[in-house]
């Protein structure tokens, strides 16, 4: 007797029997609340009073589920994001200010002032050029309405002198 044949493999599968995809599941509570409120329409309709009123029960506590999954997840990222900064600070805290030799407390405390003095004023002449910029283009877009405002002038007086003759 022979064994029987090994069985075909999924994608083989699939390609013989069109299967629907399904979509994707949701990524996100506003996702998941909207999937859940256009679900809740169509399942309303469809149920009679008594089976009704226990949905509503169960999809009210459902959501009350959601929305403290949510919030938790909202709290885990705020201390995620609060232990990176204090990472960052400790990390900004320990830098070096000298290789090798000797350094004193006030030299040491001097060249902190002075690189957080010079990363400010980094910072400064940053927001300035961007600043310069955003004003240069603004009196660009403004030059370039006048110009256009004065041809429009330009075309209407000539409009006017061509009906006068």
């Amino acid at each position: 007797m022979l064994p029987p044949p090994p069985p075909a493999p999924i994608h083989d599968l699939e390609e013989t029997y069109q299967l629907p995809t399904l979509p994707k599941p949701p990524s996100s509570y506003n996702e998941y609340v909207l999937r859940l409120d256009n679900l809740d329409n169509k399942i309303l309709e469809a149920l009679s009073s008594s089976p009704r009123k226990e949905y509503t029960i169960t999809i009210k506590a459902t959501k009350n589920h959601l929305m403290l999954g949510s919030l938790h997840d909202m709290d885990t990222q705020i201390a995620r994001t609060a232990q990176v900064e204090w990472h960052k600070a400790k990390v900004h805290a320990r830098l070096s200010f000298q290789r090798g030799g000797w350094l004193n407390t006030s030299d040491a405390l001097e060249k902190k002032k002075t690189k957080v003095r010079r990363i400010a004023e980094e910072e400064l002449k940053k927001a300035k050029r961007q600043l310069a910029k955003a004003e240069s283009a603004e009196r660009e877009t403004l030059k370039r309405v006048g110009i256009a405002a004065r041809a429009a002038e330009r075309e209407r007086k000539r409009i006017l002198k061509d009906m006068e003759a």
